[in-house]
């Protein structure tokens, strides 16, 4: 019976849930290494479920000591679990329940079991419709109890899973269920009563299986794959006494078989997909003394060139101490580093911070920009300035080579004279500025007239 339960989230957190030696319901988070242990409940029956939605959401169906159906619930946004009663146990006695909840987008399917004489079960699907009603129970199939377990569901896809289970026919196999319906039954193993145990691993390409048969003398470890073609032909892996706890593992690529003998673990690895293995060898590495499968759940795809499992062992004694695993992937209990949280002021303070520093850097833009176009007319108008001065310095020496400057004051004719052959040689632009300096010229020389004048008048009176 596994009642353990390895569950990684999206962001890689491990959380572990487990039945302890007095019944109670409890769970271990890992950050950097297992946290102290939390009671979610006490005193429950032997079987319950884990189930997580794409969100991180997890729901655990479990029994109480009294038979009734509990459903405990936590918001990947929340801290603690919320508990309520599903289904009240209306008998004296307490009946073996397995409730499987199937979760997409707010909908819920539930498959579970009816209890029977002789230990056979009806496998139920009950579908809930959009609107949330429950619609009308659906019997899927008659099964059998199998070493003290009920059935084993692996999820393929969020609206898709395989559940394995020995129909009354005494086979063993399975059966693809939706929300809504179901598949034929396919058996792997048919009618034996030798069969001791079973593990699966269901993966994107198809299904592997391993059996424990026991045979007259010894125990024989038999493998087989579910593929698109068909049910490969079975493989005797080992043949020894005393064959326990069967496991199938895929890592980089290569599929271990690993199974307990004596105290030990051994194992034989294909690294071809299952059409052959190598021999068997001890696993040379520390291993517990006490063995058991968790029921491995991820939110975080799981790939063949890493790993890909279903199960994964722990010490039965200390159930979150996984086994074999992180020996094979190096990064099996990596945990990105959680981000601190801030206080909501704090975010805010940010946020306004940053969206200034981002106004900031526009407005910053927007003046380099115009500085730039500024200093461009600066350079623009600085040239056109100098090839005035360029242009005025060449027209002065063309002046002083074509005019002859008289060595005597000139008379007004003269100074009008040299203003048209000034104007002849000047730029519209600087003729104006001659003519100022022309002006200029001719009231100095009137009023140096008016002076000779007054001084010829002032010697003839004398």
């Amino acid at each position: 019976m596994k009642n353990n339960y390895i569950v990684r989230l999206s962001c890689g957190k491990l959380i572990c849930f487990y039945r302890d030696t007095k019944k109670n319901l409890c769970y271990r988070a890992y950050k950097s290494f297992w946290q102290s242990e939390k009671i979610l409940y006490e005193e429950i029956q032997k079987n319950y479920t884990v189930t997580i939605t794409e969100n991180d959401d997890i729901y655990i169906f479990f029994q109480d000591a009294n038979g009734n159906i509990l459903l405990l619930t936590k918001k990947a946004s929340q801290e603690d679990f919320s508990q309520r009663i599903v289904l009240k146990n209306q008998s004296d006695t307490v009946k073996n329940v397995l409730f499987k909840p199937f979760l997409s987008k707010n909908q819920m399917s539930i498959l579970y079991n009816i209890p029977s004489e002789n230990k056979t079960h009806k496998l139920v699907l009950q579908p809930m419709s959009e609107n949330g009603t429950w619609q009308q129970s659906k019997e899927v199939d008659t099964f059998l109890e199998y070493k003290n377990s009920l059935y084993d569901i692996q999820e393929m896809s969020n609206s898709q899973y395989i559940s394995f289970y020995k129909n009354r026919e005494n086979n063993i196999g399975f059966r693809e269920i939706t929300k809504e319906r179901w598949g034929d039954f396919n058996s792997i193993y048919p009618s034996n009563p030798n069969i001791l145990d079973t593990v699966f691993l269901t993966t994107t390409h198809g299904i592997h299986c391993l059996a424990i048969v026991k045979t007259m003398f010894s125990s024989q470890l038999i493998y087989k794959a579910q593929t698109n073609n068909g049910l490969t032909s079975p493989k005797i892996i080992c043949e020894t006494p005393n064959i326990e706890t069967p496991l199938i593992s895929i890592a980089k690529n290569n599929i271990y078989i690993t199974f307990v003998a004596n105290n030990q673990l051994y194992m034989s690895v294909s690294e071809d997909g299952g059409l052959t293995f190598k021999n068997i060898e001890q696993f040379k590495q520390k291993f517990c003394k006490e063995p058991t499968r968790a029921i491995y759940i991820s939110n975080k795809k799981m790939d063949e060139k890493n790993f890909f499992i279903r199960d994964v062992y722990v010490d039965s004694l200390k159930p979150w101490d996984i086994q074999f695993m992180p020996d094979l992937v190096s990064d099996f209990f990596f945990v990105p580093t959680p981000q601190k949280k801030e206080p909501q002021p704090v975010i805010q303070e940010k946020e306004q911070t940053k969206e200034e520093s981002q106004n900031f850097s526009k407005i910053s833009e927007l003046l380099n920009e115009r500085i730039k176009k500024l200093e461009a007319e600066k350079n623009s108008i600085k040239s056109v300035e100098q090839a005035y001065l360029k242009r005025i310095k060449a027209l002065e020496l063309e002046l002083a080579k074509k005019v002859e400057i008289p060595k005597q004051a000139p008379s007004f004719d003269n100074i009008c004279a040299s203003h048209m052959i000034y104007s002849n040689l000047l730029t519209k632009d600087t003729t104006e500025e001659i003519e100022e300096i022309t002006k200029e010229e001719t009231l100095n020389h009137g009023e140096a007239s008016s002076f000779e004048e007054e001084s010829v008048e002032i010697e003839n009176s004398d």
